[in-house]
């Protein structure tokens, strides 16, 4: 937007258009926190992205173009307790004060009548009860301060060690029950294959995974993984079914270490060393 040439005077005032966005932890409880003051242990990340600039006639002066990438997002703030809806209506109605669906769609303007001094007052407030922690705005991607040099490796969360692993296996079963040996997710036998096992699953132990959901998600969710991996037989049964018996044995040890590794990492307890090496 800073290379855009300046606007004639007929042009002034210009709105600037912005859409808001609310991603959430949802119900994982992987997430719970420590030395909170907070009911529900869960969090929200609130951020926003700019739609476009318009004349005082209408005209379009900018559009984004890329409205879903991660790179057109920026994050304002956390908010803890996601599930306190007070709190959140409140927000939602003392800063926005329109409607919610409309505004993520179409975005809404910055008028006369809505003042930035509104918006830094409620912050505030939020911030003094200790409900949100502000980002840094001059930071890299208002996330962090630390140099790219010391982050190069980071720790996955338990929540997206079990997504990414349970998407991982998920796809590794897609493959072995269409028998394709690469990894191309264009194939039109691994999409029949997909469709195909995810059918079954649900079938069978009433698990969605790899769906789209209502919220622009996916059903593969932390709750969704985590059963996958747990003492609960019938997910790993109803995938080893539609495998070849030659891979049956492997696939089933690979689940059993996985379901281990992911129990570990996802514990606060001291762990055996001895008993979780004869694993």
């Amino acid at each position: 937007m800073s290379t855009l040439p300046l606007p004639p005077a007929q042009d002034f005032p210009l709105q600037f258009q912005i859409a808001d966005g609310l991603d959430g932890s949802g119900s994982h409880t992987v997430y719970n926190q420590s030395n909170t003051n907070t009911d529900t242990k869960s969090f929200i990340l609130f951020c926003f992205r700019a739609v476009k600039i318009i004349s005082n006639s209408g005209r379009e002066l900018w559009k984004n173009n890329t409205p879903n990438s991660p790179f057109a997002q920026r994050p304002i703030f956390l908010l803890a307790a996601k599930e306190n809806e007070a709190n959140i209506k409140r927000f939602m109605d003392d800063l926005i004060n329109t409607d919610t669906d409309l505004m993520r769609s179409e975005g809404f303007t910055l008028g006369p009548d809505q003042h930035i001094t509104d918006a830094i007052q409620l912050f505030g407030e939020l911030e003094d009860s200790h409900s949100f922690f502000s980002l840094p705005s001059n930071q890299r991607c208002n996330i962090t301060h630390e140099p790219t040099s010391t982050i190069n490796i980071l720790p996955a969360s338990p929540l997206h060690s079990y997504t990414g692993i349970f998407r991982w296996f998920n796809l590794l079963i897609y493959h072995l029950n269409c028998g394709k040996r690469t990894w191309s997710p264009t194939s039109l036998a691994i999409k029949i294959s997909m469709i195909f096992v995810r059918n079954l699953i649900e079938e069978k132990t009433g698990m969605r995974i790899d769906q789209p959901n209502a919220s622009g998600g996916t059903s593969s969710t932390g709750s969704v993984a985590r059963r996958a991996f747990s003492c609960d037989s019938k997910y790993i049964e109803c995938v080893l079914s539609v495998v070849e018996t030659e891979h049956k044995e492997t696939l089933s040890k690979l689940h059993t270490h996985l379901s281990a590794i992911l129990r570990i990492i996802n514990s606060d307890r001291i762990i055996n060393t001895e008993v979780f090496g004869d694993l």
